[in-house]
């Protein structure tokens, strides 16, 4: 596939502008839902409730745009350390106090964690250094900010599913075959500033071996943070790798990551500065950053073929869990490349962020049939016609991802049914069990619960089988993404006309 057939490249009459009169419909008052496909009733666990391109000329002020969505002291740490010149290890040191069993300690001990900070800086850093690192940890936003970085460790190393979590007793790695398997080739990296594309494979391959020792008891929980220190800045918030493992939002893939894989793939932008820049551009080179730009690919070219199928009439389109508008965005900007009809297009995206929808807002002047609303996957599920208007299209991508209970995604199929019209299309996905990727992301605390081809038919065919529709006029179909060798699937659920 060229690039004029992805669609890279093209113009957009709507053009990008500051305004910030975006059309957030939050009351919207949904059509009439069909008596035979009443809601059922159904608890779902807190946990659930959680859960959830610019021109290339204006990149620069659409990523300022992002981090204004987010609180800004989450950044604050790396701004300031990237100024010094032992920024990078005393940003080593400040992980290595992340250590849930080190941190615990700190705590138990009754020190005050500003006063280990200074003590522990004096061998790393100048006095002028530290100076500037204790000014900058007497806010108690950044102090707030360091604690917070702790507790989403010791979620990630010992909550549910933790990474450390049922990991077998055995002989952990000794210090020298720790600095020469994992700790030399990392310095390696930082000293040449970040790792350039003849370093993926090693990269990919370190961190799969990583993996590989935790679960197989052979690397502690110190040394997992060691390893973690030695990158340094090159794995700070400001970049992909670094925002997913101290969680930029409450989840690691949020849509503010989503944005620089559209944006890389479209117009080969890549945020951030020097080092940080290169570890970006490792993420992105990934075969699931490819992915995540190819299924909103595939997905877009769907809804075309659909839009063309209906003829020309009316299509009511819900983007659920859609992030910051980029499938709405690409939409537009297909079918006037087609001089396909807009005024026939309804679309609506829906958002558990309320960041994302205020993002969208500000980042495009959007017509007033494409609209942003916020609410949540669990209120959705326990009255789905109170959010969502019955539609022609139901787009879920990126959510059963992060489900655990399969029968929260079949009752979540079951009631994206419930709002979607006769002969109309549910579009959803997930990823593969044991992709290429899999062991980078655990590493970095994008926990994804991957699924089988023949997974994801059973729970579409079982959410079909608990709801109100006859089997026998539903398709259901099960696609790869891009080429079929990359990470993702793409199911499609066709509920035919009667």
């Amino acid at each position: 596939m060229n690039q004029e057939e992805q669609g890279l490249g093209h113009t957009d009459k709507y053009a990008l502008t500051n305004s910030t009169n975006g059309n957030i419909d939050r009351h919207a008052v949904p059509d009439a839902i069909p008596e035979n496909r009443e809601a059922r009733s159904l608890q779902i666990s807190s946990e659930v409730e959680d859960v959830i391109n610019p021109e290339l000329a204006n990149l620069k002020r659409q990523e300022a745009l992002f981090m204004s969505h987010i609180k800004p002291e989450r950044f604050s740490i790396e701004n300031a350390l990237e100024t010094l010149p032992d920024g990078d290890k005393i940003y080593s040191l400040l992980v290595r106090l992340l250590s849930p069993e080190r941190y615990k300690k700190i705590i138990d001990s009754g020190k005050n964690l500003r006063d280990v900070i200074e003590s522990e800086l004096i061998p790393y850093a100048s006095s002028d250094d530290i100076k500037n690192v204790m000014e900058l940890l007497d806010s108690p936003e950044i102090f707030n900010e360091m604690e917070r970085r702790a507790q989403v460790i010791n979620k990630f190393f010992h909550g549910d599913n933790g990474l450390f979590v049922g990991i077998p007793e055995n002989t952990i790695l000794s210090d020298k075959v720790l600095e020469s398997k994992y700790l030399q080739p990392i310095r390696g990296l930082v000293e040449k500033g970040g790792p350039d594309k003849e370093d993926d494979s090693m990269l990919m391959e370190l961190m799969n071996n990583l993996f590989q020792d935790i679960k197989n008891g052979v690397v502690s929980e110190d040394q997992c943070i060691e390893i973690y220190a030695t990158f340094g800045l090159l794995l700070s918030m400001n970049t992909s790798w670094g925002q997913s493992l101290f969680r930029i939002k409450n989840y690691a893939g949020a849509g503010y990551l989503m944005q620089f894989v559209y944006d890389y793939y479209d117009h080969g932008y890549i945020p951030g500065k020097e080092g940080s820049k290169k570890m970006n551009e490792h993420m992105l080179r990934t075969l699931s950053a490819r992915d995540v730009y190819l299924r909103k690919e595939h997905i877009k070219e769907l809804i075309i073929q659909a839009i063309l199928k209906r003829k020309n009439n009316d299509t009511k389109i819900t983007n659920f869990a859609g992030g910051p508008g980029q499938l709405e965005l690409d939409l537009l900007k297909t079918m006037e490349k087609y001089d396909m009809d807009i005024s026939k297009l309804q679309l609506n995206s829906v958002d558990s962020d309320k960041d994302i929808g205020d993002f969208a807002s500000q980042r495009h002047d959007w017509p007033e049939n494409v609209t942003f609303s916020t609410n949540s996957i669990g209120r959705f599920i326990l009255k789905p016609d109170s959010i969502i208007d019955l539609c022609d299209i139901l787009v879920c991508i990126g959510l059963s991802d992060y489900l655990t209970k399969e029968t929260l995604i079949k009752a979540l199929i079951g009631f994206l049914m419930v709002v979607v019209k006769d002969g109309g299309m549910i579009i959803w996905g997930n990823f593969k069990l044991h992709h290429s990727d899999e062991a980078m992301m655990s590493m970095f605390n994008w926990d994804l619960f991957t699924r089988t081809k023949a997974d994801l038919e059973v729970i579409a065919k079982q959410a079909v089988g608990q709801s109100d529709i006859n089997p026998a006029n539903v398709k259901i179909e099960v696609q790869s993404v891009g080429d079929g060798q990359g990470p993702q699937y793409v199911v499609v659920i066709q509920l035919l006309s009667e």
